[in-house]
């Protein structure tokens, strides 16, 4: 019989990161890892020691599961993919192991039944320094028009039960609502929704582990697909804002059940008005390398203490005083790249290192793809960039909007160069 700790999801992108969390749990419990996940990818045979390809949404996971496990014993585990939250946590509970509350996951995986614990809230607590927006599950075409008549000043459609900024369109009243919902219709089974348009506002997020949180800052392209394309640790906020934007996080991990896991809950910040508005709360850590950023300015690794909260022990609180500043970059594609680059990927890599220049260390780069042709020229999400950059600066003299923009402006280059040498191979 093999000890092991249960790992149920993970986003193939996130298999470096998978790869943290079983080697930590090898070194430090001295646990056979296994993951449980809908699609098996080579990536994940590499890092884990059992990979079993299941749906995790399937109505009898459970079952399934507990037939797999029947002749294991298993000591600890996490959910790392939005949908094992749907019957994860209580295999879970049924397995004897450490997890958040399971009837409140619902709340993290729907944005549907958020929304609807955000109004249960509000319905009897003050408002103050909180945009709640108005919302609405569309079942058609006719749904989303008579959203529309009622916020001509925008709203969202988005799928219910989708990560990574898939599916999510930014609407107005000129936009093309057929064109949109022919856009979203792939989503339909799972459920559509609208949500009122949140005013201008920056994006940030409340991201940790139990008690263990720092806040992010996002930026976020424009247009009609909203798709986030730069995370920055620290954010850049006054005493007042942070504490704001902390508060209505900690709210959020109260109406899905976070305690002890891990949370990424973004939210907006209204500068004008002074208050923050709930725009997804998720019970895992973010993507984007929001974790690997936090550990090269806090020198905290949270995947670590994500382990060591399955595994029954208790992490207290540990104050994160930052050094310098950190910073994820998505990394698109361009027009008249070769078809594929898997062979300059080290190349182009030695490149933008070195045209970030010596004040700016490239700390990670994951190439997502390697073939340009298969991307479309504006990312619809994340998951149609070529790659994704960390860097760190030891200092904070750069503007978080600058240092993007240097980051692109290098990445451009190094294609260039990428593709110029390889033509003349």
């Amino acid at each position: 019989m093999n000890n092991i700790f249960l790992i149920l999801g993970c986003a193939k992108q996130r298999w470096q990161d998978l790869e943290i969390i079983c080697e930590y749990v090898k070194k430090t419990y001295s646990l056979t890892t296994m993951l449980m996940v809908n699609k098996a990818h080579k990536e994940f045979y590499s890092v884990c020691d059992q990979v079993i390809e299941v749906d995790l949404s399937d109505q009898n996971f459970i079952a399934l599961a507990s037939r797999l496990l029947s002749e294991q014993k298993v000591s600890g585990g996490l959910l790392f993919a939005d949908q094992a939250l749907l019957h994860g946590t209580k295999l879970f509970e049924q397995l004897g192991i450490v997890c958040d509350n399971s009837e409140l996951g619902i709340n993290s995986y729907s944005k549907l039944e958020f929304r609807r614990q955000e109004k249960r809230y509000f319905s009897h607590a003050a408002k103050t320094h909180y945009f709640v927006p108005e919302f609405s599950k569309v079942n058609s075409l006719q749904d989303v028009h008579a959203f529309a008549v009622k916020y001509p000043d925008g709203f969202i459609l988005k799928p219910i039960s989708e990560g990574g900024s898939r599916g999510v369109l930014k609407l107005h009243a000129q936009s093309d609502f057929g064109a949109a919902y022919k856009q979203v219709e792939c989503y339909q089974a799972d459920g559509l929704m609208c949500e009122q348009l949140i005013p201008t506002f920056r994006e940030f997020s409340f991201d940790g582990v139990g008690d263990i949180s720092f806040i992010t800052e996002k930026l976020v392209a424009t247009g009609a697909h909203p798709v986030e394309v730069g995370q920055i640790v620290p954010a850049e906020l006054t005493c007042d804002s942070a504490e704001k934007i902390s508060a209505h996080g900690r709210l959020m991990n109260l109406w899905v059940g976070q305690q002890l896991g891990a949370f990424h809950n973004e939210i907006a910040y209204l500068e004008s008005q002074g208050s923050t508005a709930a725009i997804e709360s998720n019970r895992r850590s973010g993507g984007m390398g929001i974790w690997n950023l936090a550990e090269k300015v806090f020198g905290e690794n949270l995947f670590h203490r994500w382990v060591d909260v399955a595994m029954g022990q208790t992490v207290e609180h540990i104050p994160l005083n930052a050094t310098g500043k950190a910073m994820s970059c998505m990394l698109g594609s361009r027009e008249n790249l070769i078809d594929d680059l898997t062979m300059i990927t080290a190349q182009i890599q030695e490149v933008l290192a070195f045209e970030l220049g010596p004040d700016i260390e490239l700390f990670s780069l994951r190439w997502l793809h390697t073939q340009p042709h298969m991307l479309p020229s504006i990312p619809q999400s994340n998951f149609d960039f070529l790659a994704e950059a960390c860097i760190y600066c030891a200092h904070f003299d750069l503007s978080n909007q600058a240092l993007y923009e240097r980051v692109q402006r290098a990445w451009d280059k190094c294609l260039y160069i990428g593709m110029k040498e390889e033509k003349c191979a």
